[in-house]
């Protein structure tokens, strides 16, 4: 080393500038810069020049380390001593301590960034020469390994910034751009935020006019994984965006952005695609439409799954189009283009997802209506997918391919398809020449053609949307065309089957569908040639179906010919397929369409052939409520029936016109019987196993009907038996005696028909199986009357006499019956079981006729229930063992039960206190036949609209729910009233506290705007005023119109909620088949828009609902007040008042509790109203919209840290695992208190289930009750069981007293959460009070009392008082059980994943078949409960079982992306799991397992 070589520099300060320390470096730089200093002052340039040179080359660029760091450090000193001559020597400042940035040595790195940042300093804007080299170091540098490089890295970089902001318009930065494209695509995530950070630190830069350059390297980074890059760099895309609004942007940068955005669309990243996407709409709404358009076809293919941005590039195009003559739209887009659209739209029909598809369908539809010569050419590419679509399961996608075949159909378009095989007419052949059809080009018949091919090829499409099909095409085209084309079509159809099913299709749209009116108005009047024509045309194929062609000729008024055909049925084999349609057929007869029908049978004399017809369909029907249908119609008809019996049939000889298979499959009852065609006779022609088949009975009697000579049964009687009876009614004496005179004699004739007599005649049996003495009164009144003590009936077939009974005024008590029910038991189980043969028929219809004559009777009078005895023939009929039997469910049973709800309250009542006080066996016999009864009548309902799919008929709609219902109501009175009811003074105790209750809140209201009236200055009136409004408010909410105040419930003085438990389960009343059937939302929404019409709805029937329908029922409340809301605020924001249409909180996740408090207690005191609306909740800084998801993580932190041990609000029971009031908690925490009660409101209001578990006796004190010593046994098992044995114990049997044995006083004590014991006094001077015998029971009382409401009355008040905020006015009380309010706030324990799995939709390409997915179900069924709870949490935000099981939530799991390190992501709001497919079963349980481990919080996916 010799001096010269760093002269002027000394060797002693090379040494020191090269020194190991950093110290020694540093005082040697500081030497440097003196001497650079006074050279400069001397202004000896050449000098400082040589050192600079010294410096870069023997220093900076060493091979030394340590003369490295010394030129660095020394280099940045000379700079710093040249000042404003600085860019004199720039060359020597710059480029070498760039050479140094990629030094191994990372402290070589980090004294160059140190350096480089001093001579910045001093050069600033000479700095920019060398920005792009300083740009693609730094680019390296903040992803360096080293943290002290990066940080310098990172003040260097805030420096350039500042500098370039400074000089933004000397910045060349076209230069720059080069290679900011080039390092955009690094994945470094560091290197990504510090490109980042420079495009939006300094907006100065015009980058706009560069942005096609930098946007696909901008959408990479923002698929970056880390969540702090996406958020940066989607703010950037934000602030471009604003930017091209307001610029004045070329078209061809249009061009370029676009592109780029179409190819980023396809993303697999759901922020690059909803950007991209979001872009483009933007895009639409602000750029040149000549632009765009050319690329239309790349537009379709990204933005098919986003509907708004389809709209308006629907618009555009149609803007884009003018008017030609025609009306159309014309649009001078090269072939070339709209083939490509073309293109992408038939691939996103065939392939896309089904929303895609649809829209993909919307865009052929508006191409067809604004371009559709330029379309034409196209119709044979897109017609073979379009009718493929018809299959689809979306009506919507049918829809408009229907849509879509009307527009191209009714279009001067030239057809080019060929022409199929099945069909050789030309469209001019098919259709008439009419003025009033429409015209049609030839695709219309090729349409119709294809159409049948499809419906031939694919029978299950024709059976479930063939009709939806043809009706929406008589709606799209004309109706008569339609039909007249199918016409011809069908008819020269090869395959029957196929033909048939079409004829009945086409039918039942001819004869129920609204929008065939005009049509069939056309077909039933015959008399222009045109509509004869018609009917020529129809009729030809209709023949195909033979009970459409009687239908068809009935529409049409020929009788004549329906008559003929019906005859020739009889020729024909009779399926069940047939009788249903003749079922439907019926139905339809009853409907408006053929009111004049109906009117036409009363012109006897010219429509027989009319009557005859609807006999022989009656002829052929079973005995469904069909046949019972008609046959009271034609009953209306009597003189005609009088006639055809007696013309026809003889004087000596009785046919049964409206039942003709009686006589095969029942007979006359006489078993003496002569006649060979009656079941009942010895010498029965028939095989009886024959006519087990009902159907084939019904065929036979068809024949016999048409032979005048059949022997039928004469009308002489059998010959009678002589017996001796009392006229009092029947009892078991006069049973045994009747039934041992039959068994001697053989002949039963006489026992059915006193039985009959006796169930047909309701004083008969009202003074059946009378009490001893109630009969001896009646025997002795009648006696007085002269009727004797019997009667011979030596002439009757009865045996009992139909003779007037008369009888003294009774007197009973209001739960007395003369009945005597243990001997009446004994005898209708003795018929029931022994002689069912014999009486199960004839019973039947006895009951029929008297139930229906007492529902006449009252009808018209309410003084047959003035008769004690009337309320008798109820309590017998309930005892007989059929009424469950299908065949006395449709026909007595209805009709018993029908007369019951026509009784008066008052006998109602008499019969549920009677009721009341049977066994809790006997109670479920008659519940067991009502369950049936409703069962049948259900299934009924399934059948009939499963038959007629278009059918909106209600389940509630169906005849006879409504009586089977309100009897079992009467019943559940009954099981109510005998079961257990809490003690009258705790009820009492109970209404007292809600009225307090509701001043509380009345008084907090006050409170508050007492404290608003101190800053306003309001006067003391208007606070009176204000107070007398909210109590009005409070009242309303109370009385405001409630479906569940029951007349009945009132006149028995009943409230359900006073009961803890029946004679029987509640359960034992819900009928699940019923249940599964209610369609809730339809049965609400019809019971209120017609309440007025609408006599009975499920809504009202409480107790027959199951818990998952009372849930859907309250949630379809609270939505409807959401609603209501919502239309309040925007009906408000018309007439300028701003109003929140939801209830918007926003919290910090630091101070939760308080500002979640500040919120809702506002809320709750001054605008309670707000409470009903839709909650949504937003974390202060955080992105994301509340779709339900954030309110289930708002609702479970804020859970989590208020029962927080250290909270002290609630203290946690290890032995019953689950939460108690913490009763020393201090007053302090009455807002955090009314806070939880208001938080568990709004969980239920918004369907949140929460992580929370009370003691059952919290939920009855939340619905109004009172905690008893029976609720002890679950909320504080052990002071329970030490209670019970108190008051179990006996002095007697036990040997000792109570006092000696458990040395107890009325002073109490209990632990507080702190383990603090505290003492109390039930009774003053309670330490002095021993608890003995006498007043045990008093002590367990008050002690209970304590424990459960005395102890924590400062803490549960204030809870229940926010609860009560929220909840207050709506059905809760009225519509659950406080064990249901249970399950309701904290859902279910039970993981049943089976369940789940059945439920669980899946998208992206996966199934229920894929590998991943099968993997991903075994690994969930192996998971502990813990984990199974965990992953409810990360994918629903909740880890609770809601209602119903998890079936319920309706998981979805969508294909993310292919094999990936990334981990499964979730939607809670949607309960979606984002679950990519990994490459094996261990990869997938490794990513799942940590995914649902570690997952916490909120933010966009």
């Amino acid at each position: 080393m010799s001096e010269r070589e760093y002269l002027p520099l000394t060797l002693t300060l090379v040494k020191t500038l090269t020194d190991k320390l950093y110290e020694k470096r540093k005082t040697a730089a500081l030497e440097i810069e003196k001497i650079v200093r006074e050279l400069m002052a001397a202004q000896n340039y050449e000098q400082v020049e040589r050192i600079c040179k010294v410096l870069s080359e023997q220093f900076v660029l060493s091979q030394n380390g340590n003369f490295r760091r010394g030129g660095l450090i020394g280099i940045a000193a000379l700079a710093i001593a040249t000042g404003k001559e600085a860019p004199r020597f720039r060359q020597y400042l710059i480029p070498p301590v760039l050479q140094c940035f990629l030094d191994n040595d990372p402290k070589v790195r980090y004294y160059a960034c140190e350096s480089l940042y001093n001579i910045a300093k001093v050069l600033r804007i000479v700095t920019l020469a060398y920005f792009n080299e300083i740009f693609d170091c730094l680019a390296k540098l903040v992803a360096d390994m080293e943290p002290t490089v990066k940080s310098g890295a990172e003040l260097l970089d805030r420096l350039l910034k500042d500098i370039v902001t400074e000089t933004c318009t000397q910045f060349e930065l076209i230069a720059f751009i080069p290679i900011l494209r080039e390092r955009i695509y690094i994945r470094n995530p560091f290197t990504r935020q510090f490109l980042i950070s420079l495009l939006t630190s300094v907006p100065e830069l015009d980058m706009i006019q560069y942005l096609p350059e930098i946007l696909d390297g901008l959408c990479h980074i923002l698929g970056d994984p880390n969540p702090e890059i996406r958020k940066s760099c989607e703010i950037l895309f934000n602030e471009f965006l604003s930017i091209l609004k307001t610029s004045s942007i070329e078209p061809s940068m249009f061009e370029d952005m676009t592109r780029i955005l179409i190819q980023n669309c396809q993303s697999t990243d759901d922020l690059i695609q909803y950007t991209s996407l979001y872009w483009l709409r933007e895009f639409l709404n602000m750029s040149s439409h000549e632009v765009l358009l050319p690329h239309s076809a790349g537009l379709l293919a990204a933005i098919l799954p986003s509907n708004d941005i389809n709209q308006i590039l629907r618009q555009l195009i149609k803007t884009e189009s003018t008017a030609n003559e025609q009306g159309k739209y014309c649009l001078n887009l090269p072939e070339s283009t709209i083939s490509k659209v073309v293109e992408v739209l038939k691939t996103q029909i065939q392939l896309g997802a089904s929303q895609s598809r649809i829209i993909a369908l919307q865009w052929v539809y508006h191409l067809f209506d604004c371009l559709q010569d330029k379309m034409s050419p196209h119709i044979d590419i897109l017609f073979p997918v379009l009718f493929r679509v018809l299959s689809d399961s979306t009506d919507e996608a049918v829809l408009l391919v229907l849509q879509i075949f009307a527009i191209i159909s009714t279009s001067n378009t030239p057809v080019t398809m060929s022409t199929p095989k099945t069909i050789a007419l030309s469209s001019s052949e098919l259709l008439p020449n009419n003025n009033n059809i429409r015209k049609y080009n030839d695709y219309f018949t090729k349409f119709i053609v294809v159409l049948m091919d499809l419906f031939r090829t694919d029978r299950l499409l024709l059976e479930t949307r063939g009709s939806f099909i043809i009706r929406q095409l008589c709606m799209l085209l004309c109706a008569e065309d339609i039909y007249r084309t199918l016409s011809e079509t069908l008819s020269n159809e090869s395959d029957v089957q196929f033909a048939s099913t079409m004829v009945k299709i086409l039918s039942s749209i001819l004869l129920t569908s609204t929008e065939l009116h005009e049509f069939r108005i056309k077909l039933k009047d015959l008399q222009t040639s045109d509509s004869a024509t018609l009917f020529v045309c129809l009729y030809k194929t209709w023949c195909h179906n033979p009970v459409a062609t009687v239908a068809l000729c009935l529409l049409s008024q020929n009788y004549d010919h329906a008559c003929t055909l019906v005859q020739l049925f009889s020729d024909m084999e009779v399926t069940v397929d047939f009788l249903i349609e003749i079922d439907k057929l019926v139905q339809l007869i009853e409907s408006p369409i053929f009111t004049y029908l109906r009117l036409a049978l009363l012109d006897i004399e010219n429509n027989q052939t009319l009557i005859r017809t609807l006999c022989g369909l009656l002829m052929l029907l079973p005995q469904t409520d069909a046949f019972h249908t008609l046959r009271r119609r034609l009953e209306c008809v009597p003189t005609f029936i009088d006639k055809l019996t007696t013309s026809q049939r003889g004087t000596n000889r009785h046919f049964y016109l409206f039942n003709p298979n009686v006589s095969l499959t029942v007979g006359c009852g006489n078993t003496h019987c002569s006649n060979v065609y009656c079941y009942s006779s010895p010498s029965f022609k028939y095989d009886r196993t024959l006519f087990n088949d009902k159907n084939v009975a019904a065929v036979e009697a068809v024949k016999l009907s048409k032979e005048h000579n059949v022997e039928l049964c004469t009308e002489n009687s059998p010959t009678t038996v002589t017996t001796t009876l009392p006229s009092v009614g029947f009892n078991e004496t006069i049973l045994n005696n009747l039934l041992e005179e039959c068994h001697k004699t053989d002949n039963w004739e006489l026992f059915i028909n006193t039985i009959v007599s006796i169930f047909s005649d309701r004083r008969m049996l009202s003074t059946s199986f009378l009490k001893k003495e109630f009969e001896n009164k009646l025997l002795h009144s009648n006696a007085k009357n002269g009727d004797g003590d019997a009667i011979q009936n030596s002439n009757n077939t009865s045996a009992i006499s139909k003779t007037k009974i008369y009888h003294d005024k009774i007197e009973l008590a209001t739960d007395e019956l003369t009945l005597d029910f243990i001997a009446m038991r004994r005898a209708i189980k003795l018929l029931c079981t022994k002689y069912e043969d014999y009486l199960l028929i004839p019973l039947n219809k006895a009951i029929k006729t008297l139930t229906s004559n007492i529902t006449l009777d009252l009808g018209s009078t309410q003084s047959i229930e003035n008769d004690n005895n009337f309320l008798n023939i109820f309590f017998i009929i309930f005892e007989i063992s059929y009424l469950s039997y299908p065949e006395y469910i449709f026909d007595c049973a209805r009709c018993f039960y029908h007369s019951i709800t026509k009784l008066s309250k008052k006998s109602q009542v008499k019969i549920i206190q009677i009721y009341s006080k049977m066994t809790s066996s006997d109670l479920s016999i008659y519940v067991t036949h009502l369950r049936q009864y409703l069962t049948m009548y259900t299934m009924i309902w399934v059948e009939h609209t499963t038959v007629n799919s278009s059918s909106e008929k209600l389940l509630s709609q169906e005849a006879g729910m409504k009586d089977g219902l309100d009897v079992l109501r009467i019943f559940f009175y009954s099981n109510l009233l005998g079961g257990k009811r809490d003690k009258l003074e705790v009820i009492k105790l109970e209404k007292e506290q809600d009225k307090l209750m509701s001043t509380e809140i009345i008084k907090r209201r006050e409170q508050r705007n007492e404290d608003d009236d101190d800053e306003t200055g309001l006067n003391n009136e208007n606070n009176e005023t204000m107070s007398r409004r909210m109590a009005s408010n409070i009242e309303n909410e109370e009385e405001d119109e409630n479906p569940f105040d029951i007349d009945l419930q009132k006149a028995v003085g009943l409230e359900p909620n006073e009961y803890r438990s029946g004679l029987l389960s509640y359960d034992d009343f819900i009928n699940e088949f019923v249940n599964e059937k209610i369609e809730i939302m339809k049965e609400y929404l019809n019971y209120y828009r017609q309440k007025a019409s609408v006599s009975f709805s499920f809504i009202i029937y409480p107790f027959f609902l199951t818990t998952t329908n009372k849930i859907a029922l309250l949630n379809i409340e609270n939505k409807i007040k959401m609603y209501r809301e919502r239309h309040t605020s925007v009906v408000h924001s018309l007439l300028g008042i701003r109003l929140n249409p939801y209830f918007k909180i926003n919290v910090r996740r630091d101070h939760l509790i308080e500002d979640a408090l500040i919120a809702l207690e506002y809320q709750g005191i001054e605008r309670p109203q707000e409470l009903k609306k839709q909650l949504f909740v937003e974390f202060d800084g955080e992105q994301g919209v509340d779709e339900g998801g954030v309110s289930k993580e708002f609702f479970q932190l804020i859970t989590e840290q208020v029962f927080k041990p250290e909270y002290g609000m609630f203290m946690f029971d290890e032995e019953t695992r689950s939460m108690w009031f913490n009763p020393s908690a201090g007053d302090d925490m009455d807002r955090e208190y009314t806070l939880i009660g208001m938080l568990i409101g709004l969980a239920i209001y918004n369907n949140i289930i929460l992580d929370i578990k009370f003691a059952p006796v919290v939920y009855r004190k939340l619905m109004g009750k009172l905690g008893t010593f029976e609720d002890l046994e679950k909320s504080h098992p052990m002071i329970y069981q030490s209670l019970e044995r108190l008051l179990s114990y006996n002095e007697i049997t036990e040997g000792g007293n109570i006092e000696d044995i458990f040395s107890l006083t009325f002073r109490v004590s209990l632990t507080d959460a702190t383990g603090s014991r505290l003492t109390y006094d039930l009774k003053e001077d309670g330490d002095n009070i021993l608890v003995t015998n006498d007043n045990r029971e008093e002590f367990i009382r008050l002690y209970s009392n304590f424990i459960l409401n005395k102890s924590i009355e400062k803490q549960f008040n204030p809870f229940y008082h926010g609860f009560l905020l929220v909840t207050h006015g709506s059905y809760l009380r009225k519509l659950f059980r406080p064990d249901e309010v249970e399950l309701l706030v904290a859902g279910s324990q039970v993981l049943d994943f089976d369940q789940l799995a059945s439920t669980t939709e899946y998208d992206g390409g996966y199934s229920s078949e894929h590998p991943t997915i099968k993997n991903f179900w075994d690994i969930m069924n192996n998971l502990t409960d813990d984990q199974k709870r965990k992953f409810l949490r990360f994918t629903t935000g909740s880890d609770r079982t809601p209602i119903g099981g998890l079936a319920k939530l309706k998981l979805v799991i969508v294909r993310k992306t292919a094999d990936t390190d990334s981990l499964p992501t979730a939607h809670t709001c949607f309960n979606a799991l984002l679950l990519p497919e990994y490459s094996s079963k261990a990869k997938l349980q490794e990513k799942l397992v940590k995914a649902i481990q570690y997952a916490e919080g909120f933010g966009l996916m």
